[in-house]
């Protein structure tokens, strides 16, 4: 199998460990060190593909975008099968905060090549298969792989992401009161906007009694006039992570896009109540376990908060992990994926 990639991030890991056991990986990381290199990437990818094309059986590419289309092609015109794993930004487009592969002109006229070519298109959520979206009013009312490339005839498959239960648990500790926890892998303006991190630290301000921690805030340059129950964190290492989950109430996806989104289901599987945006797959992930905001702002916000802090948090705390176990084991991930790869 020729695989390729632009990050080797830990749910790309994930899927690969899944696969190793009956595949055999031939690696290529599309990576350039400044956009000014990509054509001379491209290049390089040409040659791996001509050297490895004629032995692999399948081409398996996470993501569309520059890195899947020489795939693509290389698997359309030697009759090979190829498989693009989406995971959210390659699905979408949000101009009011520059975010989503189809809000760039070339990198979206490439992840439609790479779609229209390629044999199946696996997203992680069938959100971004299509969905209606109200969540802002900002931006396309309407947002998925099939919105954004018209008459796309590819096969579709829905395979929702998975999760390892025994690594995400809840471990009875004792938890800070009435306390709230965002997590961001980066921190820039996109990342700002759209995890709903600016909405955060301005409720923050209405709820003196609680405390809200965001993780992965490793610059505070966009961040302006934060009350002192607004507590910054540094990116912390994975291993980590579960501890700060056990150690809050409440977890924060108040985000404007999301494929489906891991730190939210592993907050959930440990014991974390749910407070989501109405945003393509959060309401279905959250279900009954938590709350859900259906349109952007602070008030409306505001008023959820209210209504989490009178519920019964136990009982919201088990139906929690409750949700993530019955809905999105990794079991579940990995046999269908093996399925898919083996009909191919």
């Amino acid at each position: 199998m020729i695989f390729t990639y632009p990050i080797f991030m830990s749910f790309v890991q994930r899927d690969i460990e899944i696969l190793k056991s009956d595949f055999d990986f031939d690696f290529f990381e599309f990576k350039p060190i400044k956009k000014s290199k990509t054509p001379w990437v491209f290049i390089q990818q040409c040659v791996f593909l001509i050297k490895k094309t004629y032995k692999a059986d399948v081409f398996l590419s996470y993501f569309g975008g520059y890195h899947s289309f020489l795939p693509a092609l290389f698997a359309y015109l030697f009759n090979k099968k190829h498989v693009i794993i989406v995971g959210g930004t390659d699905a979408v487009s949000f101009p009011s905060i520059g975010y989503g592969n189809f809000n760039h002109k070339l990198i979206g006229l490439f992840t439609r090549w790479s779609y229209q070519l390629c044999s199946v298109i696996v997203p992680v959520h069938k959100s971004l298969e299509y969905c209606d979206y109200t969540y802002t009013n900002d931006d396309f009312k309407a947002q998925g792989v099939t919105y954004h490339c018209k008459g796309l005839k590819t096969k579709v498959v829905n395979i929702n992401n998975g999760y390892r239960l025994n690594i995400w648990n809840n471990n009875d500790q004792e938890r800070l009161k009435n306390s709230f926890l965002t997590v961001a892998s980066t921190f820039n303006f996109s990342t700002f906007k759209r995890k709903g991190i600016d909405v955060i630290i301005k409720v923050a301000a209405y709820f003196p009694d609680c405390q809200f921690t965001i993780v992965g805030a490793d610059s505070d340059n966009l961040l302006d006039n934060i009350s002192s129950n607004v507590k910054l964190v540094p990116p912390v290492p994975f291993h980590e992570l579960e501890n700060i989950y056990n150690s809050h109430q409440y977890y924060f996806q108040l985000s404007i896009c999301e494929g489906l989104p891991n730190a939210l289901c592993e907050a959930m599987l440990c014991g974390c109540v749910p407070i989501g945006s109405s945003a393509m797959s959060i309401p279905e992930v959250i279900g009954n376990s938590g709350f859900v905001v259906q349109e952007r702002g602070v008030e409306n916000t505001k008023e959820i908060i209210v209504n989490a802090l009178a519920c019964n948090w136990s009982e919201k705390s088990e139906l929690a992990r409750r949700r993530i176990v019955e809905n999105y084991p990794i079991e579940k991930r990995i046999q269908e994926l093996k399925e898919l790869m083996k009909n191919l």
